[in-house]
């Protein structure tokens, strides 16, 4: 069963506030008196949003969420994981550091 958590904020700061998404790696600048959404689901049993203040920014940390949709000027981004932990690509192998060289493309594998 899919849950979603939903909080609003509104900068009311008087200057520029960044609003920090983790683990998602995502931020956002509000000008003042300007208001995003956030919308966190996930089929967890228990998804959860934490929120800490700092002087210039606020940091969202998500956790048990697949998905997190951010609401922003009337514009809506759907954020999903960048990569599962362990699911990094490989790099080519290189010959004397020179990035130009591919092994795959020049038909030496």
């Amino acid at each position: 069963m899919s849950r979603d958590l939903t909080m609003c904020f509104r900068n009311a700061t008087g200057k520029l506030r960044t609003i920090r998404l983790e683990p998602w790696d995502r931020h956002f600048l509000l000008a003042p008196n300007e208001k995003v959404e956030i919308v966190a689901s996930g089929n967890s049993e228990f998804p959860s949003i934490r929120v800490v203040e700092a002087s210039d920014t606020t940091l969202i940390f998500t956790e048990g969420c697949e998905e997190v949709r951010v609401t922003q000027d009337g514009t809506t981004q759907t954020l999903l994981p960048l990569f599962e932990a362990g699911v990094l690509p490989v790099r080519p192998a290189r010959r004397d550091g020179d990035l130009m060289w591919d092994r795959d493309l020049d038909g030496l594998v």
